[in-house]
């Protein structure tokens, strides 16, 4: 590595995030067409696109952050750190577009970034589609204050992000030992 902590090359030339670099685009792209097919309507699908650029970018900057984040502060960044840093970028690149021709979105166009960086979060999270769906259905009124914590503070920081995420994490896993209780 050149320098004391190395460069961006140097860091996307490391093993784990090869994998990672290689990895991650599908999983955004998987989930913005779930949310294309099961979410959002046909009127909402036909006013955005995933720019596939930003989704790349997305990626290189979420693994320099993540590497920063472990070098600078000595974290090893567990999966909801990891979930907060993935949302944290899609948030600020907005890879979701409306399309150039739409002169007046629907609102679910609008915070379609917002819903696609918790989907993939909570997949992150979860280490699971099905999982985290079922976060979603079963917290969708804590779900829907994140979606407005990310459109309007979007000045949040990974960390509170991680403990939000957090929170959601135990809220799921206390629903789910009572569901696993009751069926005694």
């Amino acid at each position: 590595m050149s320098g004391f902590f190395g460069t961006a090359d140097d860091i996307f030339n490391l093993p784990k995030v090869q994998r990672g670099l290689k990895g991650v685009p599908p999983v955004i792209e998987e989930a913005f067409k779930s949310l294309c097919d099961k979410s959002w309507s046909r009127e909402v699908t036909g006013q955005i696109y995933l720019n596939k650029h930003i989704v790349q970018h997305i990626v290189e900057s979420y693994y320099l952050d993540l590497y920063r984040l472990t070098i600078f502060r000595g974290i090893v960044p567990d999966h909801h750190k990891q979930a907060a840093f993935l949302i944290k970028w899609i948030i600020k690149l907005r890879p979701v577009q409306i399309h150039a021709d739409v002169f007046n979105p629907h609102l679910s166009a609008l915070l379609s970034n917002e819903c696609l960086a918790i989907t993939v979060g909570l997949v992150v999270l979860f280490r699971s589609t099905t999982n985290s769906a079922q976060a979603i259905i079963n917290e969708s009124g804590y779900v829907c204050n994140l979606i407005y914590l990310l459109h309007f503070h979007s000045n949040l920081s990974p960390e509170q992000l991680a403990s939000e995420l957090y929170q959601l994490e135990k809220r799921c896993s206390n629903q789910m030992e009572c569901n696993d209780a009751s069926q005694f």
